[in-house]
């Protein structure tokens, strides 16, 4: 289950993801979350192929101190692939709306 806590700085989070848990969803346009993993491991996986048994390939892998979903602060489009994590992780998040209202979304 994700658990998020706040930091000092009020417009991020701390969020705890369990191994095994999707932390973001290909397809999602609701959450607009971006992610700092600061400790653990994540893989971001893709359905390449639409038809219906077509099962998820891995196509990156993050470690601590990377970061996704950076799109989704600027953009509207779905989500582009799913993130999983592989161990025990904490992320720092960040969401569009406390980055819009503390003007730290730059010009694209």
């Amino acid at each position: 289950m994700l658990l998020s806590l706040r930091v000092d700085d009020k417009r991020l989070l701390i969020t705890f993801c369990a191994v095994g848990e999707t932390i973001i969803q290909q397809g999602d346009v609701k959450d607009t979350n971006f992610y700092m993993l600061e400790e653990g491991e994540a893989v971001a996986t893709k359905v390449l192929d639409e038809s219906e048994s077509s099962e998820p390939t891995v196509v990156f892998s993050y470690k601590a101190g990377d970061y996704f979903g950076e799109r989704r602060l600027t953009s509207d489009e779905p989500r582009g692939a799913n993130v999983v994590a592989i161990t025990d992780c904490r992320c720092i998040t960040l969401d569009r709306q406390r980055c819009e209202l503390s003007a730290c979304v730059m010009d694209s």
